[in-house]
């Protein structure tokens, strides 16, 4: 790992796992629990595919960054990387607008 990354906590409450996994069970209620863990670890691998300089375990809350940068410009790209794998449009606030349907 870089010598300057940081472990951090997400900090926008929109991609904090509580908030992530309710929106997602709000697309497919029938979703058990494994269903909304396929979606973190799928979360994690768009992130770590597409920003070089992010890791993000979204159950945990919890991103890596590789080199310093501000907590703004981690939101933008969780939530760029989040709208990638979910098929949806980068904006916040995320849960505002309902699900695709």
């Amino acid at each position: 790992m870089h010598p300057n990354a940081k472990r951090l906590t997400v900090r926008n409450p929109e991609l904090r796992w509580v908030a992530l996994s309710a929106w997602i069970r709000a697309w497919d209620p029938t979703l058990d629990d494994e269903a909304v863990a396929q979606w973190a670890r799928g979360l994690a691998r768009e992130v770590a595919a597409t920003e070089s300089d992010l890791l993000w375990d979204p159950m945990a809350d919890t991103v890596i960054a590789k080199v310093p940068m501000p907590a703004r410009e981690i939101d933008k790209r969780l939530c760029c990387a989040l709208a990638r794998y979910a098929g949806i449009r980068a904006s916040f606030p995320l849960f505002k607008r309902p699900p695709p349907g």
